[in-house]
């Protein structure tokens, strides 16, 4: 007896999904593949025959998954910048009063950070790279939207009488991101130092340097 057509198409489509969740599943696998490599010799540096042997499948196998390398790029770094613009954000908005909004903004950039530092040593290492591409156009928006975000808590500050009012914000702001980016150079998990120490010592030298005596 044949098949009805609704039991043919229910078993066709759960084939599909199958399929579906296992092709998922090992473009996540190259993609963490490609995440590594990246991290470590570069964007530039690493061929697609590299990506395949790490990945265990022929290089031009990953065409199946990926249309060019650059799209790997793309799927690694996307989602950790857009995560970082709504985590600062959301830091920004939900803190009581401007002191403890720069205290979460670092506490959160830090944390986030060392969690996904191969793909935020991407993002810093690649910069060039990336500034030359029109396709990476909404990564300089993105890291715009991070500036005014961090900028409008300064400035809040400044108005509350928590930060100083004779510091230039733009390079205060500048000081405090780089100080964030290079946390991910010489921290290692499992090292001499725990992430709250990190994060307890980093307020305490820049809050301390940035905010007026009697906040």
């Amino acid at each position: 007896m044949s098949e009805t057509p609704t039991r043919s198409a229910k078993t066709a489509k759960s084939g599909a999904q199958a399929s579906g969740k296992k092709d998922g599943q090992r473009r996540g696998e190259i993609l963490a593949v490609a995440r590594r490599l990246f991290a470590e010799r570069g964007f530039e540096a690493t061929s697609i025959r590299e990506i395949g042997e790490g990945a265990g499948i022929l290089s031009g196998s990953l065409y199946y998954h990926f249309d060019t390398k650059e799209e790997m790029l793309h799927e690694i770094i996307k989602d950790h910048v857009f995560s970082l613009l709504k985590g600062y954000e959301k830091c920004a908005a939900s803190a009581a009063d401007p002191r403890t909004a720069l205290e979460e903004l670092i506490r959160f950039g830090i944390t986030r950070l060392i969690d996904q530092r191969e793909v935020h040593a991407i993002v810093v290492n690649e910069r060039g790279y990336i500034l030359r591409q029109p396709s990476f156009a909404y990564l300089d928006e993105t890291w715009q939207e991070v500036f005014r975000t961090w900028y409008g808590v300064l400035r809040e500050g400044v108005r509350a009488g928590v930060v100083r009012e004779d510091l230039n914000l733009h390079l205060v702001l500048r000081m405090i991101m780089d100080s964030i980016n290079a946390t991910i150079v010489w921290y290692r998990p499992g090292g001499r130092y725990d992430v709250e120490e990190v994060v307890t010592t980093q307020i305490g030298i820049l809050l301390n340097g940035l905010t007026t005596r009697k906040s």
